[in-house]
């Protein structure tokens, strides 16, 4: 059994629902199975990096703060330019 199958009825499966087994949307699953044929062991932990933007620095320091009262590691930089024609 293959986990990126159509549905029965032969309709695409919209990559944002979710899996019915293992209740991960198809489009991570999708990830997850091309990152195993690159070789991947899944089973081992990642560092993931997140990228927050905040309108200000006040905004962003608090954003930060909860980060880390969540247990994750967290710092703040200067401003974002804007980019051109926004």
């Amino acid at each position: 059994m293959g986990l990126f199958r159509k549905k029965k009825d032969d309709e695409a499966v919209d990559p944002e629902e979710r899996s019915p087994q293992p209740g991960i949307k198809y489009k991570d699953l999708m990830v997850m199975n091309e990152l195993m044929k690159l070789g991947a062991d899944l089973s081992q932990p990642r560092h993931v990096n997140y990228f927050l933007y905040a309108p200000d620095s006040r905004s962003a320091e608090a954003m930060a703060v909860e980060a880390r009262e969540h247990g994750l590691l967290a710092k703040t930089s200067g401003s974002v330019p804007d980019p051109p024609g926004q």
